[in-house]
C-alpha cells in the first residue's frame, strides 16, 4: 500500500468517526478530509498538466494586462503549491 492509499484509508476511517462526532468536530474532520482528498486528486499526472496549463494561461493574461478572476488565480496558485508539496512528500 503506497502513501496515497494509506491516506485514503485514513480519510475513510476519519469520516466514520466524523459521523459519530459532535457538529464542531464533524465539520473539522470533514474539512481536513476534503483537503487531503484534494491533494490525493492532485497526484494524478493529468491534474498536474492541467494546473500547469491554467497557470500558464493566467500568466499570459497578466502579461497582457487583462483582468483576471483573482479567486481563480489564487485557487490555481494554491493547487500548484499543494501539488509541489505533495511531490516533495511522495
Amino acid at each position: 500500500m503506497n502513501k496515497l492509499e494509506q491516506l485514503q484509508a485514513i480519510c475513510d476511517d476519519a469520516l466514520q468517526v466524523a459521523e459519530k462526532s459532535g457538529k464542531a468536530q464533524n465539520k473539522t474532520i470533514c474539512a481536513l478530509v476534503t483537503i487531503i482528498l484534494k491533494m490525493i486528486d492532485l497526484n494524478n499526472k493529468h491534474s498536474q498538466v492541467e494546473l500547469n496549463e491554467k497557470a500558464a494561461n493566467y500568466a499570459f493574461l497578466l502579461r497582457q494586462g487583462h483582468n483576471v478572476n483573482k479567486s481563480l488565480l489564487a485557487q490555481t496558485i494554491e493547487d500548484l503549491i499543494m501539488r509541489n508539496s505533495l511531490d516533495n512528500v511522495a
